[in-house]
């Protein structure tokens, strides 16, 4: 992307594949990350593993609600186990931070329209220096875990013994070597 701004907000996805099965996999990344809550773990990766998914995150010494989450699919191919890593901020995140500027929106749209012609400079500015302010908490928070993809998807590709899937970019199929 050549804009750095969009490319810290933008979603990513990467393909792994490996030799193992899918339920080796699930099994081997259980044994090796600290759930959600292990406060005081010492893994580098936190998350939680489900069956042939998994959500996980690179741990980090602060909290930061805009942290990159990745959910990994595990299906098996023709090459072995395709690892589906996507990325991006957590949907609890993303749907507060609609709900929060769809909020000033209204107050925006609401206090100009309704309050008195000596108010209307107040109701214009509060929700504009609000939203300023939720911008640039989000700018923040994702330059904060702009490197948090490669990180976990580098930790997926040792633990796993997996390799990137190399596909044909116009196509978006794997090659076949």
């Amino acid at each position: 992307m050549a804009n750095p701004v969009l490319a810290l907000l933008a979603r990513r996805q990467d393909v792994l594949v490996t030799l193992r099965s899918p339920q080796d996999c699930a099994d081997r990344l259980r044994q090796t990350i600290d759930g959600n809550f292990a406060i005081l773990g010492s893994r580098p990766v936190i998350g939680s593993v489900h069956g042939t998914t998994a959500t996980l995150r690179k741990r980090i010494g602060y909290r930061n609600s805009f942290q990159t989450a990745v959910r990994l699919s595990l299906e098996a191919g023709p090459r072995g186990t395709e690892i589906t890593c996507r990325s991006g901020m957590s949907l609890f995140t993303t749907v507060f931070m609609l709900f929060w500027f769809g909020f000033l929106g209204v107050f925006l749209g609401i206090g100009t329209t309704l309050a008195e012609p000596t108010t209307k400079i107040l109701f214009g500015l509060a929700p504009i220096g609000m939203a300023a302010f939720g911008v640039a908490l989000v700018l923040f928070g994702r330059y904060l875990a702009r490197d948090e993809h490669d990180a976990v998807v580098a930790f997926v590709s040792q633990t796993l013994e997996a390799a990137p899937l190399q596909t044909n970019r116009q196509s978006g199929r794997p090659i076949v070597s």
